[in-house]
């Protein structure tokens, strides 16, 4: 094939939150209300097109040209409609180049997932109500994948204070198409009791369920950190740690030397981290500071456990001098991503963009970091995407005539 296989590892899918509302479960329909109130304000002034102030019970009743009006008068309101419509979305990737995609949630386009972690002000929402917020999400977003159900890597969303549930959900979301794996959520930095991070035997079952289905574990650099409290700059650095957080726990409890299959992908984050992290835990901890400790750990060095289970979501914020480290990093480590449909990523110029970041990188790399590790980790159909990719993907040709980034 004289094109290249592009599957982007960093995309956001979110729905308004009219259309998150039924399919949450009806008991919850209320409380969510108030907390959109909470979160972006009086909600019957949400539209401002003032096509519909009553937009729950309306739109359930629209007939399909009426609802096209309506969610194309949100795009103008609120920004891209590619966000939550399944056509606008595959034809943006088409003419992106991109044939795959891994699909993390959003809240850019005040379209955050019901009762999220995240994204709201206040009083963080209970663990019932967030994971009824995560059920309601993963089915809205099991149906915009089954869409094109080849090409649609979604994320699942399960809250983690209730083990046996996560694993139902995790089944569930499985069952139903989310084959991108589960995002893991963002917790504080206590360590024990109810808080307890990811070394913590109760997480066992769900590392067991996820090795299983081959459900890789995801973090995302603005869903990975703690609230900065009006310094956005500072919690932007250290988001950049955060995201890698789960790594040593996951490292240092075991959790990879029990789960060899299990897979972690840190994305839109920095990849020189993990030159760093890998030097750090082989040359200091294992020889001088905590041998022994180590050894009780774990049976190989550090670093051969993420070569062999981890992956850097390089999303569109990486540079020349992350590529040109990529036999450090992991060539077959390093997946790239558009971070569509944020303004920040390569959209809507990604094929641009990845052949400058590329050029001059041998082909077979190239081939890797773009899309053949992310095919790998996420189980996508090959065959499929490349009949798409022989129409839509990059030139081979171009990336040798173009000019290399800047580091």
């Amino acid at each position: 094939m004289d094109r290249y296989l592009l599957i982007s590892q960093d995309c956001h899918a979110g729905a308004p939150w009219f259309i998150y509302r039924k399919y949450l479960d009806p008991q919850y329909r209320e409380e969510y209300e108030r907390w959109v109130t909470g979160v972006i304000g009086d909600i019957s002034n949400l539209d401002q097109t003032q096509m519909d102030k009553q937009v729950p019970a309306q739109y359930e009743t629209m007939s399909a040209d009426r609802k096209r009006e309506y969610l194309e008068g949100m795009e103008r309101s609120m920004g891209h409609l590619g966000n939550w419509d399944p056509t606008v979305r595959a034809r943006e990737l088409d003419r992106e180049g991109i044939a795959g995609e891994v699909i993390f949630p959003d809240g850019s386009q005040k379209n955050h997932p019901p009762f999220s972690y995240s994204f709201f002000k206040g009083k963080k929402a209970s663990p019932e109500l967030r994971a009824a917020g995560a059920r309601a999400h993963n089915r809205w977003l099991a149906e915009l994948c089954q869409s094109n159900p080849k090409r649609h890597a979604g994320i699942a969303l399960v809250a983690m204070e209730d083990v046996d549930e996560a694993v139902r959900e995790i089944r569930w979301a499985r069952k139903n198409g989310l084959f991108g794996g589960v995002l893991l959520p963002a917790l504080p930095f206590a360590t024990d009791g109810a808080e307890a991070f990811w070394n913590h035997p109760r997480y066992e079952p769900v590392w067991d369920v996820c090795e299983e289905l081959d459900m890789p574990l995801n973090t995302h650099a603005t869903n990975a950190g703690v609230n900065f409290g009006g310094s956005p700059l500072a919690g932007i650095i250290e988001n950049h740690f955060t995201t890698y957080r789960p790594f040593w726990f996951l490292l240092w409890g075991g959790v990879f030397e029990r789960h060899p299959k299990l897979k972690f992908c840190p994305t839109e984050s920095g990849g020189m981290q993990v030159i760093w992290f890998n030097n750090y835990f082989d040359e200091y901890l294992i020889k001088h500071r905590r041998p022994e400790d180590v050894k009780k750990a774990i049976t190989m060095k550090p670093s051969e456990y993420w070569h062999r289970q981890c992956f850097f979501g390089a999303s569109a914020h990486a540079s020349r001098m992350e590529i040109d480290a990529r036999d450090q990093i992991g060539v077959k480590n390093i997946l790239w991503g558009s971070d569509y449909p944020h303004p920040e990523g390569t959209w809507p110029a990604s094929q641009e963009r990845i052949r400058e970041l590329f050029s001059g990188i041998p082909e077979a790399d190239v081939r890797l970091m773009i899309g053949g590790n992310a095919a790998r980790v996420y189980g996508f159909d090959t065959e499929a995407l490349n009949k798409l990719a022989a129409k839509i993907g990059p030139k081979i040709s171009d990336f040798s005539a173009a000019p290399a980034a800047a580091a």
